[in-house]
């Protein structure tokens, strides 16, 4: 019981993993919801401290709108710069605004208009939490914290029918908008997770646990982004996996393809290799000595070769400054298919 208590206030309800393969996505949401939020409260406090100049009723939250107008700027400024390339501000950026406008709505609340029975922390108390994704034990301790703060400040500044109505509101409806909140984003998590689960099963080849096509179209304009000097690419295709099939069967074929496989993951890594095809493959490698390289591709062939199995290998070159992409796979595709032309003829010469 304990430890679902924990997921749930720690990961709403999933494990750990499975919480961080959201992760990225959450901080997505939350960064585009902040950067929606600030933005439109903003403009809103803007009128309303204008208006503060035309209407006597609402003169005495002037301060107030002038304060919460510029620090909800301040997040609009950053949501919709700083943290589109700095991830790691997302978070505290949702507790800033946490701070700013539960601060702005217990202000005119139970400050500068205490009379009045207090709507703006109300409403702030029932979106918030739905408004942003965050872990409910951080959820619940902000709003708690907030509330406390409001009801001590309307014992202090407020009296009869207005303060019992007040507090009375604040912890209601402080209560429904944390469960409603943890339930949608819950909700939202869940999805999240699914999501990333699915795209990784479009992305991922199941026989050779390697990158498939799918994933290398989809990451082929921002391969070159990786390398600082040069990129290299290598294209393999493996020699008699049909007469393989038909031989012995496709369990046989499948196993030389794992093997391989698993040599090329080794000798260069899994993030950037992929299976483009039943039999073809495509390695890139930036910033990587070209003798280098083909010392590794050397030593694979020789670990394939010795299980019985044979490769044809292109490899090219290219700088940075001087890349097409598509050029380099052409040409790597070219020279390979020299190679598997070389294979077998000297096959028909034996």
């Amino acid at each position: 019981m304990l430890e679902k208590i924990k997921k749930f206030l720690l990961y709403m309800g999933n494990d750990q993993i499975s919480y961080k393969l959201a992760t990225p996505q959450i901080r997505h949401v939350n960064q585009v919801t902040t950067a929606l939020v600030s933005t439109c409260a903003t403009i809103l406090i803007v009128v309303m401290f204008f208006i503060t100049f035309f209407v006597e009723g609402v003169a005495s939250n002037r301060s107030v709108y002038a304060i919460g107008g510029a620090m909800s700027a301040f997040i609009m400024a950053y949501s919709l710069s700083y943290a589109k390339k700095h991830e790691w501000i997302v978070m505290p950026l949702v507790h800033i605004s946490y701070f700013v406008f539960y601060s702005y709505g217990i202000l005119i609340g139970a400050i500068t208009d205490p009379g009045e029975k207090t709507v703006t922390f109300i409403v702030m108390l029932v979106f918030l939490p739905i408004l942003f994704v965050d872990r409910p034990i951080y959820s619940i301790a902000t709003t708690g914290i907030y509330i406390a703060i409001f009801i001590y400040l309307c014992f202090k500044n407020k009296s009869g029918a207005v303060l019992q109505n007040d507090v009375i509101d604040a912890i209601v409806f402080g209560f429904l908008g944390l469960i409603s909140g943890m339930l949608v984003n819950q909700i939202r998590v869940h999805s999240y997770i699914l999501e990333y689960k699915l795209q990784e099963v479009s992305r991922f080849d199941q026989l050779t646990q390697m990158n498939n096509r799918n994933s290398y179209e989809l990451d082929l304009g921002e391969i070159p982004e990786r390398a600082i000097r040069t990129l290299t690419c290598i294209y393999i295709d493996v020699n008699g996996l049909h007469e393989l099939n038909n031989d012995k069967g496709h369990a046989s074929g499948d196993e030389m393809l794992r093997f391989i496989a698993g040599q090329i993951k080794m000798f260069f890594g899994e993030e950037l290799s992929f299976r483009v095809g039943g039999d073809e493959f495509i390695v890139f490698i930036p910033d990587v000595n070209e003798a280098d390289i083909k010392g590794d591709i050397d030593e694979m062939i020789t670990n394939i070769e010795n299980e019985g199995y044979h490769i044809a290998i292109g490899i090219e070159q290219a700088s940075v400054h001087y890349l097409s992409i598509d050029s380099l796979v052409k040409t790597a595709e070219a020279n390979m298919y020299k190679s598997k032309k070389e294979y077998y003829k000297n096959r028909t010469r034996r």
